[in-house]
């Protein structure tokens, strides 16, 4: 097949609209309808869809999601850092705890929404068997 031009279809050869199914995964629901909770507790993803069949025990987002939420809680941080240094009168431990408690919290906070958003992609691309 050297001349052959290869294209990115879907197994099954229909199109997918991307963002709403990953918008899906950002809300914690399934990334395939939307209607379910994607996780039965704070990280533990469903085994099966109860509303569309979708199987969600093979799909999973290795340390993208932990990657993903320590950037975006770092970029939250940095200038939230830049006040304190500048801006506030409070000694440097009371500073460095606030700051580690909060970033902390965030990280918490980002972490199953990112977890959903990957595992959305890796189901959207079938980069895994299903």
């Amino acid at each position: 097949m050297y001349g052959a031009v290869m294209t990115h279809q879907p197994i099954d050869n229909m199109p997918r609209k991307k963002w709403p199914h990953l918008k899906n995964g950002l809300k914690l629901n399934c990334p395939k309808c939307g209607n379910a909770p994607l996780f039965t507790s704070y990280l533990k993803p469903i085994k099966t869809c109860p509303s569309c069949g979708q199987d969600w025990h093979n799909i999973r987002a290795e340390l993208g999601p932990a990657w993903a939420a320590m950037t975006l809680a770092a970029h939250i941080i940095i200038p939230i850092y830049h006040f304190f240094i500048f801006g506030s009168g409070w000694p440097n431990w009371l500073q460095i705890s606030v700051l580690m408690v909060l970033a902390t919290a965030l990280c918490l906070m980002i972490l199953p929404r990112m977890k959903g958003l990957f595992m959305g992609i890796v189901w959207l691309f079938r980069t895994q068997d299903s």
